[in-house]
């Protein structure tokens, strides 16, 4: 995944998992961690909207949506990133 601190979220690219809430917090993190970055493993349904959203906050260079992985790679995935982010929401 590249040098620098790592945040993963595996899981279907959607507004009800969320995602978008640590693109909402890139930003603030970066600030903090500057060489931070937000990877996504999964079915990238809603991914042209993440993307939309990071580039208009500045932070689309920081985001990696990888898309859908071997359970191999999931797992080499986790040991890799510094931060696993459960993000999912409800969306009623």
């Amino acid at each position: 995944l590249g040098d620098g601190p790592v945040i993963l979220t595996v899981g279907n690219v959607t507004e009800r998992k969320g995602q978008h809430r640590v693109v909402e917090a890139l930003p603030a993190i970066i600030d903090r961690v500057p060489r931070a970055k937000y990877v996504v493993l999964g079915q990238p349904t809603e991914a042209d909207a993440l993307m939309g959203q990071a580039r208009k906050l500045g932070v689309a260079d920081r985001v990696l949506l990888l898309g859908q992985a071997e359970a191999a790679d999931v797992v080499d995935a986790y040991a890799a990133a510094d931060v696993f982010a459960m993000t999912s929401t409800a969306t009623i």
